[in-house]
């Protein structure tokens, strides 16, 4: 059985919860979905989709007030290690890149990636 690990941030709660309306329109869970981003970020070394500014949101998103929410997930701790280990290569922490993928999610209403299994990868 693989080991899972968990990881605790908070995040914008309209990112949050815009995104899990959208998974579950999709049918997964929103552990799911970033346990599947994680790997991703592992099996491509980088941020799985492009990243852009719309300055007008932007400028609007500065103005707002912020409210964070929580999400714990329980992950493959391997993977967890592994996305952490190229996150801090690119300057990022867990939780930014969680956040900034829910809003990826968010953004274009579906997971913002191809998922695809990676060769010799059997899980």
């Amino acid at each position: 059985m693989e080991k899972k690990g968990s990881i605790h941030i908070r995040v914008d709660t309209t990112a949050k919860e815009e995104a899990v309306k959208v998974l579950k329109r999709i049918g997964i869970s929103i552990t799911e979905a970033i346990e599947m981003y994680l790997r991703q970020v592992t099996i491509e070394k980088a941020i799985p989709f492009q990243l852009s500014l719309n300055e007008k949101k932007e400028r609007n998103y500065r103005l707002s007030v912020r409210k964070s929410a929580t999400i714990n997930v329980f992950i493959s701790e391997k993977i967890k290690t592994e996305a952490e280990e190229v996150l801090e290569c690119l300057g990022l922490s867990t939780a930014t890149a969680i956040e900034i993928y829910l809003r990826q999610i968010v953004f274009t209403q579906n997971i913002p990636f191809l998922i695809s299994l990676h060769k010799g990868n059997t899980r």
